[in-house]
């Protein structure tokens, strides 16, 4: 009998240490389970239907690789799926998001009416062991699917680094103006903040981005390739006077001056991944520790 408890116990232990392995889950710091990344999936597809046209917008994430392609029937506008692998940790934030969003609580259709139109959203999503799909035809969506499909939609976009990926053509085109008049006008101010001029070359280059599938290009597209390049060239001269006065400034030990200076670069290239930016962090960190003996 001692033998056969013991046997029971050994099976038992065996058993939950293979779902305990299998159990797609991990402890957090807190203590808490938390999904991990890649047990997240979704589906999604929007269709924009009229008697004249057909617009579709078809995303995919799935094992943390996201897809997007959209299809415009009108001027034959196709994007070919663009595709990118998604960060753990970003992947993992979102299934949070969309944990918390009560997509979960929804039923699996809300249908309207419309005549001569069609409005569908189907998002499918699946978390750890559970999987909802839920399809919005022609009515207003329930709070909890537009705030599920709103993140959805905005993750893609970041991702792919696609402004206005699901927008029609003209609101494309009048996007891009708009991006193109935001960064000639922060260009003019750059005397006003360096940041400007950072904030200018975002400007021009969702412009361009705005543009990708836009063919025959508008009149004002030239402007926009004209203008990030003049803000790429503004740049450089900026940069490269500021790192001569930092330099000076450091071989005359005048700390408090060379931190002024380093302190604007970093304003003129905010952007961490760039080597400019990373060598002036390096450089202020040195130039603040002399600054503290003086204190």
């Amino acid at each position: 009998w001692l033998g056969l408890r013991a046997l029971l116990v050994l099976v038992g232990g065996i058993v939950a240490l293979k779902w305990f392995l299998q159990e797609p889950r991990r402890t957090s710091a807190a203590g808490q389970a938390t999904l991990a990344p890649m047990q997240l999936d979704v589906q999604y597809e929007k269709v924009m239907a009229t008697s004249t046209n057909i617009f579709r917008y078809d995303l995919s994430l799935r094992q943390g690789r996201i897809s997007v392609r959209i299809d415009n029937l009108d001027n034959a506008r196709h994007i070919p799926p663009k595709e990118q692998q998604v960060d753990a940790k970003v992947l993992e934030s979102l299934a949070a998001s969309l944990d918390n969003s009560g997509f979960f609580d929804l039923q699996p259709e809300y249908a309207g009416l419309a005549p001569d139109i069609l409005e569908s959203y189907d998002l499918t999503i699946t978390l750890g062991r559970r999987t909802q799909r839920c399809r919005v035809v022609n009515r207003v969506e329930p709070e909890a699917f537009a705030k599920a499909r709103v993140m959805v939609e905005e993750f893609a976009h970041n991702e792919l680094h696609l402004a206005a990926l699901a927008q029609t053509p003209e609101k494309l085109l009048e996007l891009a103006q708009n991006a193109m008049l935001q960064g000639q006008k922060l260009y003019d101010e750059i005397g006003i903040k360096y940041a400007n001029l950072s904030e200018a070359m975002k400007a021009f280059n969702e412009a361009d981005i705005c543009l990708e599938s836009i063919d025959p290009k508008p009149d004002f597209y030239g402007k926009i390739i004209a203008g990030r390049e003049d803000c790429k060239r503004k740049l450089q001269e900026l940069y490269d006077d500021r790192a001569f006065r930092a330099e000076r400034a450091i071989k005359l030990r005048d700390w408090k001056e060379a931190s002024n200076q380093l302190r604007i670069i970093l304003e003129l290239i905010p952007e961490r991944e760039d080597t400019r930016n990373q060598q002036a962090q390096v450089k202020l960190l040195d130039v603040e520790r002399h600054l503290d003996k003086k204190r």
